[in-house]
């Protein structure tokens, strides 16, 4: 199988863009025999490995970036991990956006948000179905309210033809993170874009902000190729959430010794 991982990062003189992970290809995780990827264009930097199908259904990957002063930056959060078990697929693009530690939206990734805040109780589980999924696209929206589902929105059929009643509705099974696979036959570019609708009647509410959205996978058209697009969050820099809690004053908690916890002591 071929395994292609494209992220755009904008580097500076001396700056490589490398992918460490748990293949031996990758560097089993040793980020000094991790790959170098190389700059195809722009910012954007590739790699290529020809891998026996056992290697790939399962593994876990992450992003770095080494300086020639002996620097290493990793990119912000968790290990990214991919799952594949089909073996109807010969070549896997991973096209990938940096996660960058400076988002304000990390904060809420955690669980105080996803499982409390923002927490959803019938989630709509993740399947490529029988159909010939082509592409999936993942990215994560954590502050979509329960009554709220992330849809997509594109220019091939595939994803309504920018048509508001043909969106298709994404999975919340991994919430904060969304999915969906679906077959397009078009080659070339994908324009898209996100949207929020309502659960229920599936209402459009409002469009993600920002230009259209593109993934670049090529020119090709192969039935045995899988493009996975992962975008970092959904651009919702207008909405600020707001949260009401309660302030309480440290010394004012009791101890098990009581008179220590109050006031005076």
């Amino acid at each position: 199988m071929i395994l292609r991982l494209k992220i755009d990062y904008r580097t500076t003189w001396g700056e490589r863009v490398c992918v460490s992970g748990g293949l031996t290809e990758l560097g089993e995780w040793n980020s000094d025999k991790c790959p170098e990827m190389v700059l195809v264009g722009g910012e954007t930097w590739e790699l290529v490995l020809d891998l026996p199908y056992e290697e790939i259904p399962s593994f876990e990957y992450k992003y770095l970036v080494k300086n020639d002063d002996g620097s290493v930056i990793w990119e912000f959060g968790k290990n990214r991990s991919f799952s594949l078990a089909s073996k109807k697929y010969e070549i896997l693009d991973l096209l990938d956006s940096w996660r960058s530690g400076k988002e304000t939206e990390n904060v809420f990734l955690t669980k105080a948000f996803s499982d409390i805040v923002f927490r959803r109780t019938d989630r709509k589980p993740f399947s490529m179905g029988r159909k010939k999924v082509t592409h999936l696209f993942q990215v994560k929206a954590p502050k979509l309210a329960a009554n709220q589902v992330l849809c997509i929105l594109g220019e091939p059929e595939a994803l309504g033809a920018w048509d508001l009643k043909k969106a298709v509705p994404m999975s919340d099974e991994e919430f904060p993170l969304w999915k969906v696979g679906v077959k397009i036959q078009k080659p070339g570019p994908v324009s898209y874009k996100y949207a929020i609708y309502e659960k229920d009647s599936m209402e459009f509410i409002r469009w993600e902000g920002g230009e259209n959205r593109v993934s670049y996978a090529g020119i090709e058209s192969n039935p045995k190729r899988l493009v996975v697009t992962t975008d970092a969050f959904t651009h919702q820099e207008d909405e600020l959430w707001k949260g009401t809690g309660v302030a309480i004053p440290v010394f004012s908690l009791r101890s098990k010794d009581r008179s220590r916890g109050a006031p005076g002591h």
